[in-house]
């Protein structure tokens, strides 16, 4: 789905920067405990969906530069809005979904936007709060690095390799691939490239189940040695 047709809806057009603040103030509030996660609707007698938590935190949070719109019905259904976007139960603002890049299509076997991604973690596959906030982190937001709607990663400083020659490093062969050994007795068990073990989170496999995410990918992330080319 392309992001075009929505641009005409968008309310604000915020910096990088901006959104970035938006997207920390989102993984910090699904992670404080302070929000009782429910299913298919934003929010619902005190129960939030992951998105329903973004919209609530827009709602509190105007310096956060989007005017999000908050009314409850009688039921206890609460609808968010913003000026150019009419609110619904379900679905956060379609202008407020093209702002942060929820209309960004996630790199998978079936391609589909982060919206939509996100919603079915929440509603089918039963995903926390917290892991959640660990996909966002760990796979939105690097996409949407990439496509500049985030600022790019700041780079970490070099460690300080005064003492390299104190340690041994063990050598794998360059044609070394990750694996995982999902039959281990204590779960599954990715081997990294360079010998590197690491114990699959619980969102790391429904990452791979839902094709969201590869072994190479995870490898990536959890060895040890510097990438090669």
């Amino acid at each position: 789905m392309s992001n075009d047709r929505y641009e005409k809806i968008r309310d604000t057009t915020l910096t990088p920067k901006q959104r970035e603040a938006i997207y920390e103030a989102w993984i910090a509030a699904l992670r404080s405990g302070r929000y009782k996660q429910g299913r298919r609707r934003l929010e619902h007698d005190g129960e939030f969906c992951c998105l329903g938590v973004l919209c609530h935190v827009l709602h509190q949070r105007p310096e956060l530069g989007i005017e999000m719109n908050r009314f409850v019905t009688p039921d206890g259904t609460a609808v968010y809005s913003t000026p150019t976007s009419p609110g619904n139960q379900s679905r956060m603002p379609y202008s407020s979904m093209v702002e942060l890049g929820l209309w960004a299509t996630m790199p998978s076997a079936a391609p589909r936007v982060v919206e939509s991604v996100l919603m079915d973690l929440n509603d089918v596959d039963g995903a926390s709060f917290a892991e959640i906030a660990q996909f966002i982190e760990g796979s939105v937001m690097p996409l949407l690095r990439t496509k500049g709607i985030l600022p790019p990663a700041q780079q970490e400083a070099p460690e300080n390799s005064d003492n390299q020659g104190d340690t041994k490093m063990v050598s794998y062969p360059n044609d070394s691939k990750p694996h995982i050994e999902w039959g281990h007795v204590d779960g599954p068990l990715l081997i990294c490239r360079d010998g590197t073990p690491h114990w699959l989170t619980r969102a790391e496999r429904l990452w791979l189940r839902l094709g969201l995410t590869t072994i190479e990918q995870l490898d990536a992330k959890h060895n040890r040695e510097p990438q090669r080319g």
